[in-house]
């Protein structure tokens, strides 16, 4: 019966594995005004632009970048 529990964990693990380590992206602003995209946790110095739980895609955080590009960004770093 252990053998069973084992195993189901260890097919549970190697199932959820990938969801867990999926990095969303972030629409971030620096402390100069530069915008940009970046994957996983927002660094010192940057605040998120959007919302802070972070986006699927890059093409989704790019948007946001865009949409606040002419009210709060200085520049635009690709």
């Amino acid at each position: 019966m252990i053998k069973v529990y084992a195993l189901t964990g260890l097919m549970l693990a190697a199932l959820a594995s990938p969801a867990l380590a999926k990095s969303p992206y972030f629409a971030v602003i620096d402390t100069v005004g530069n915008c940009s995209v970046i994957k996983g946790a927002i660094s010192h110095g940057k605040t998120a632009l959007g919302t802070e739980s972070g986006y699927d895609s890059f093409d989704a955080a790019r948007q946001v970048v865009d949409d606040h590009a002419e009210e709060k960004c200085e520049g635009i770093v690709e």
